[in-house]
């Protein structure tokens, strides 16, 4: 049997690009403190992954790779 793959926008794509671009890292928080720091980055206009993001670069600042944070409308910021 074969499986193909659909088009650019199929799940196994994005899977497959996801895959081969990012690493993922697992954070634990206390029961509720999710919901507070996810409210917290939305009245920032960020995600929880782009806020969680922006601060590691701020921290890590010139050690880390610089990358684009994406906020809430999709604009990419660059994180300096």
């Amino acid at each position: 049997m074969v499986l193909q793959m659909g088009g650019k926008t199929s799940a196994a794509s994005k899977n497959k690009w996801n895959e081969k671009t990012y690493d993922r890292i697992n954070l634990v928080v206390r029961k509720g403190q999710k919901e507070q720091i996810q409210e917290y980055a939305k009245e920032k206009g960020m995600s929880l992954n782009a806020y969680i993001n922006a601060l590691i670069q701020a921290d890590m600042g010139e050690h880390l790779t610089p990358g684009v944070v994406k906020n809430l409308e999709g604009d990419a910021d660059p994180v300096e």
